[in-house]
């Protein structure tokens, strides 16, 4: 029986979770551990006074005795605001949403290179000619946000943001910025998500990627920063995970990120662990808190449950991915689970590996595919992080996830979408081989109350999956989406 997680993989370079909190009064009542593993540096009220440690490039902060006083009034910003200038915000963000595109395999015509995306909400193609040049165009897109794409040069390493409707560019610092990239970087890039779009509010922008083999966090302010400022830590030092996984020296792995733009904070989800950072000073980013995210019950732990679901289960050889959700509307944040079997038959069954001999190595013949979602809501609860499982309704929402910022959409049938659904793309859980006839395919809709799937332009009929080069991802096409 074999048992994998998105978590224990390594990003490669051929492509590219949920707490919903009401932070209530029960923030105060959280126990506050200075020894914590994940601690690298104790944060003061006096930022000035702040630690350097010399010896990492990597920044992680804990809140000292001052947490427990920092106030939870509506003035704080751990705070859910409930006031009725945020509910017009909201109802403004609502009345400006367009449908997600779809953003396709380019083409070219006439000599010109043609972007492709599918409008969900009008069922047509819509083309925008590239307006990148020079080496740019040979590069790789490895994420949108708040209507720009992340466009990584694959030769020299740059990154920089790409804004296919209006046509702008802004450059983000270049992956060599980071210490040691050669080690650390390896020229990939699993996410890279904005707090907003760069020309709404410059000076509040930040991006926040994930990075290298052993997905790690860094963040920069576009267009203005000159270097990427790594944050985090490195390997787990708790005995319960140096058991886990059997004494490596086992990395932090990001699985997603996602902003909040109520609370102004990044929430990032590693390791069944719930961080959340505030990016505002560049000079001295800060954790919040990182705490273990747990189940209502509070008796098995996720990786325990994993185990038994997928060892008697159908499906032997699974891989989960965690994604992040924000509905500022509800003032929630969601965690997901993708569960995705590695060969799946047309059936819908497993089929198991077969080895061909050391010429011929194993076969391929049966694509991954997706099979489940899992979806939670994340409250604090007697002054514990706790997920509650979602059955059925999402309250009406569209979620989309995938290489993207993860967002969802509160009236989904304004625009044509459908509702208590997730919309996915393919973020490559199970990397095909070179040369394999599968690939960037596994995208489809989630119909949560009835736990089935449909097509989402492309088939998900295994008997019809062919590889797609670039894999898509979705698009929103005006920066007030999320």
């Amino acid at each position: 029986m074999m048992i994998s997680s998105s978590s224990r993989r390594s990003r490669t370079d051929n492509n590219s979770h949920y707490v919903v909190r009401n932070f209530s009064s029960d923030i105060n009542n959280r126990a506050t551990d200075n020894k914590s593993h994940y601690v690298a540096r104790n944060f003061s009220s006096d930022d000035n006074n702040r630690a350097t440690d010399n010896k990492s490039h990597y920044v992680a902060r804990n809140s000292s005795s001052d947490d427990n006083n920092r106030a939870t009034d509506n003035k704080s910003h751990y705070v859910a605001r409930n006031s009725s200038s945020d509910d017009d915000n909201n109802n403004n963000n609502r009345s400006s949403v367009k449908s997600p595109w779809l953003m396709l395999p380019p083409s070219v015509k006439c000599g010109n290179m043609l972007y492709n995306f599918y409008n969900l909400a009008e069922s047509k193609i819509e083309r925008r000619r590239s307006t990148l040049e020079g080496e740019d165009i040979d590069a790789k897109f490895v994420g949108s946000s708040h209507g720009w794409i992340v466009v990584l040069n694959r030769r020299n390493h740059g990154l920089l943001l790409w804004n296919p409707i209006t046509e702008v560019r802004i450059n983000l610092p270049s992956l060599l910025t980071l210490p040691d990239p050669q080690i650390n970087c390896c020229g990939i890039v699993s996410k890279l998500i904005l707090s907003c779009s760069p020309d709404h509010d410059v000076d509040q922008c930040r991006a926040v990627m994930i990075f290298g083999p052993f997905e790690r966090l860094a963040f920069c302010q576009p267009g203005r920063s000159t270097h990427w400022t790594p944050i985090g830590h490195l390997y787990w030092y708790d005995n319960l995970y140096w058991e886990a996984f059997d004494g490596d020296d086992y990395a932090r792995r990001y699985t997603d990120c996602v902003y909040s733009t109520t609370r102004k904070l990044f929430f990032c989800y590693v390791m069944w662990r719930l961080e959340c950072w505030d990016l505002g000073d560049l000079e001295c980013p800060r954790i919040c808190w990182s705490e273990i995210v747990r189940y209502t019950s509070g008796v098995a732990s996720e990786q325990e449950t994993m185990a038994l679901s997928f060892t008697t289960g159908r499906y032997p050889e699974v891989s989960t991915q965690q994604f992040l959700v924000v509905a500022e509307q509800m003032n929630q944040l969601f965690l997901l689970n993708q569960h995705v079997c590695s060969r799946m038959g047309p059936d819908g069954a497993y089929r198991p590996h077969i080895y061909f001999g050391k010429y011929r190595g194993w076969d391929d013949k049966f694509p991954h595919q997706t099979f489940s979602f899992d979806v939670f809501k994340v409250d604090y609860i007697s002054g514990k992080l706790i997920k509650t499982s979602v059955e059925g309704s999402l309250d009406g929402l569209a979620m989309f996830i995938g290489k993207n910022h993860s967002f969802s959409i509160s009236t989904p049938t304004d625009h044509g979408l459908k509702s208590d659904c997730i919309y996915f793309t393919d973020i490559n859980i199970h990397q095909p081989p070179a040369g394999s006839m599968f690939g960037g395919h596994d995208i489809g809709i989630y119909h949560c109350v009835t736990r089935t799937f449909s097509d989402c332009f492309y088939p998900r009929d295994t008997n019809k999956i062919k590889k797609i080069v670039p894999a898509p991802m979705w698009f929103t096409p005006n920066e007030n989406t999320h």
